[in-house]
Parts: C-alpha cells; structure tokens; sequence
C-alpha cells in the first residue's frame, strides 16, 4: 500500500528534492551496493571518470502536451489572463523549493480553460530562480522581472528539450472548483490539512501533471518523477496578483513500489497579461 510521506529530515529533504528535479545541478549518479565501478560508469567513460551529474544525461526532446479542464461550481474570482505562477514547497521549515510556471486562462461559455506555456524564461530571471533553489530560499520575481515578462512572454521560446532535471510534460488537467463544490472535488470530508488550505478560499484548481518516462540506461541510480498534484487554495486576488497556499504531492518510481512526496506552502500568481 503507497502512503504519502512528509519529509522532516535535512537528509530527506535533499533526497526529496533531487527526485523533485534536484537541488543542485551537481547532484551525482552513485554506484549501487554490490556494484562493480565499471558497470556503474556510461559508455564509453574511464572507470576513473567523474560520477555523471544530471546534466551528463543529457537532453530528450519535449512532445505535445495532452491538456483538459475541468469546472466545478460557478467560481466568481476571475483567473483570465496570462501568469507566472511560482509555488514554493516547503521541503523542511524555512526550506523552500520554488516551481515556476506559465500559464495562459481564458474565459470561455464552458468556464475557464487552461493552458500551460511551456517557455524558455529569460537568463535573469532563470539564473534567479535556480540561485534560490541551490540556497533552499523562497523565490519572488523582482518587480523589473515582472515588468520584463510581461514585455517579452509573447516572444519567449518554447522549450524543445529538456534535461533530467526539468519536468517532461506528457498530460496535464485542470480542475476549478467554486467554494460551493469543494466537497465533491476534494473527496466528500477533507482532512485536517485540506480543510486548511481551503479555510476561508475564493476558490482553488487543481493541476496534475503526467511526466513522460526517460530511457536513462540500464546503470542509473535516478528515480524519474511520474506525476506531481498541486492543490492551489486562493486566498487573495487582485488586479495584478492571486496568492494563497498550496498543497503540492509528488511520486517518482522506486525499486519496488512508488516514492510519494507530500509539500505544503504558498504560491504567487503575478500577472504578464
């Protein structure tokens, strides 16, 4: 039976975080117990090599994103619009791993539809983010990066590969749900911890995250993320931002059965249009 694990320790931590697109780019593929060196070391490497950091794994070209939405309710804050969204997972207290994202809302007759843009962020704003993650600090965009996203989102690439440690998006669903309807939506009684998040909301959406799967060889020590499940409860909302907490689970294959991973904290909506 898989059961949710909420990780507490320093050790813990950066493990969870690795699986959860690691800490640190310099995180290092280890030989398992009863390993010989040479069956742990890639193809056409010395057996005095370095061991491979994520990035020795290389680049595999991104697909077509599968997406749906779903409402629930008749939601009366308005998400329409285009948003970096940053969730900061609280790994341990006052540790914090930030998840950037952009997503584009429109209103339709059927409610809102979401779609991920699946973009290039420009270099300072990327280089800010990744100084951040490597700190374990909560991350905010300046006000002059928010001004520069909302001049040049339009003209940000898209992403056509992607390394180990960046999430290979195979599907993506979306579900909102009015106040009225969080019962139905979150499982007839919420626990303790979801009726907290929800405590007071305008609303909140859900957004579940299906990764493709990787060929990282016969000799890797990586455990891929299969999914991530975001629960976001909004709290506040306004011209420019929507804020609030979420609750974010993450599952990466293990040797046996799944690794679940459980996060909470807050999250930032900064709108760019």
């Amino acid at each position: 039976m898989m059961r949710s694990v909420r990780v507490r320790t320093a050790t813990l931590a950066a493990a969870a975080c690795v699986v959860a697109t690691s800490l640190a780019a310099s995180a290092v593929d280890t030989p398992a117990a009863g390993t010989s060196p040479a069956a742990a070391t890639p193809a056409g490497a010395s057996r005095s090599a370095s061991p491979r950091t994520l990035r020795d794994y290389g680049a595999v070209p991104t697909g077509p994103i599968e997406e749906k939405t779903t409402v629930q309710g008749k939601p009366e804050t308005s998400l329409a619009g285009v948003w970096l969204l940053v969730a900061r997972a609280e790994i341990v207290p006052g540790k914090f791993r930030n998840f950037p994202q952009i997503f584009k809302i429109t209103q339709g007759t059927d409610g809102v539809k979401f779609q991920l843009l699946d973009l290039k962020l420009p270099e300072d704003v990327q280089q800010s983010v990744s100084d951040a993650n490597r700190k374990v600090v909560a991350w905010a965009p300046t006000p002059e990066m928010v001004q520069e996203l909302k001049q040049n989102w339009s003209t940000l690439p898209v992403l056509k590969e992607k390394y180990i440690d960046e999430f290979l998006y195979g599907k993506i669903t979306y579900a909102v749900v009015a106040p009225d309807q969080y019962a139905a939506a979150f499982g007839g009684t919420p626990n303790d911890e979801m009726k907290k998040l929800l405590d007071g909301t305008k609303l909140a959406f859900k957004v579940e995250e299906a990764y493709r799967p990787r060929d990282l060889g016969p000799d890797s020590r990586i455990a891929q993320m299969v999914s991530r499940t975001t629960v976001y409860g909004v709290k506040s909302a306004d011209a420019n931002t929507i804020a609030g907490t979420q609750s974010m689970a993450l599952i990466a294959v293990g040797a046996s059965s799944p690794i679940p991973y459980a996060f909470g904290g807050p999250f930032t909506m900064y709108r760019l249009a």
